[in-house]
């Protein structure tokens, strides 16, 4: 207690806040810091804080002040249902192709185009898919073809080809006056169907017998032709034409010959039925 001038001394309280203490030790008095309290102040009015512990409306207000809001911070990235890769800020991810089997990729501006290397995609095809499928390591199971055979009048008869089985389609002769030659060609294949020699054999040595009312003849048909004419005076003539013979009559000398073969024909009988007059 202090008392000043007489007076009833009065009560000096000495204190501090929650970050100071005070002790009072007879006319001594003593301050000290509440280091625990203090540092808890601080640490609410002074927050420190690191990229860690940010979030909520305190990491808005720094990507605002630093001017991020609109900077792409990562993305994940994923091929199909592979596993997922982290691609941090500053990283570059690279777009590739397989252009050994014929891929291309490229960048426009910010367009990724894949294409297709039609030569690299055909040498893969020729390299790998035909030489598999050749050598039986990959069977073709849904593939079939083959052709018909008829000759108009029954039922095609089915020509199949696989693999292992070509079938052969023979042309023959059936009764040996035909023979059939097959050769290889620069468009395929040339069938050739002709007499055989024993039929044109036979052919040279036939002959057309022929008759008339009085005698007979013959012609071979391979050596000689057969001549048709008219008779000697000219009334029937004959004209070849085509695969045809045309003969005519002259009307004018059959009717002479017949008009000249009457009047001179001093043994022919009388017409007496013939009635003429006059007035």
């Amino acid at each position: 207690n202090v008392s000043l001038g007489g007076e009833t001394a009065p009560t000096v309280t000495f204190a501090g806040d929650a970050n100071i203490t005070s002790k009072v030790d007879g006319t001594k008095v003593t301050y000290s810091l509440n280091k625990t309290g203090l540092t808890n102040t601080l640490n609410d009015t002074f927050a420190k804080k690191d990229a860690s512990n940010i979030d909520g409306t305190a990491k808005t207000n720094w990507l605002t002040a630093l001017g991020l809001t609109d900077a792409m911070h990562g993305f994940k990235i994923q091929a199909g249902t592979g596993a997922e890769q982290e691609i941090k800020n500053g990283e570059t991810v690279t777009f590739d192709a397989e252009t050994d089997k014929g891929l291309t990729v490229s960048r426009v501006g910010n367009t990724i185009k894949y294409g297709i290397n039609v030569d690299s995609l055909a040498n893969n095809i020729t390299s790998n898919v035909v030489t598999n499928i050749n050598n039986g390591k990959t069977a073709i199971t849904n593939i079939s073809t083959g052709f018909t055979v008829s000759d108009g009048n029954n039922k095609p008869v089915d020509m199949a080809m696989t693999k292992d089985k070509k079938p052969n389609l023979q042309f023959v002769s059936k009764d040996g006056n035909t023979e059939v030659t097959a050769e290889k060609t620069d468009d395929g294949t040339k069938v050739t169907i002709g007499l055989s020699a024993a039929a044109q054999q036979g052919l040279a040595n036939q002959d057309l017998n022929f008759a008339g009312k009085n005698g007979t003849g013959k012609v071979n048909l391979k050596t000689q032709t057969l001549s048709i004419t008219g008779d000697a005076d000219g009334i029937i003539s004959t004209t070849a034409i085509g695969q045809g013979l045309s003969m005519t009559v002259d009307k004018e000398k059959l009717a002479s010959t017949v008009t000249n073969t009457i009047n001179n024909n001093t043994n022919a009988t009388a017409i007496t039925n013939i009635s003429a007059k006059f007035s």
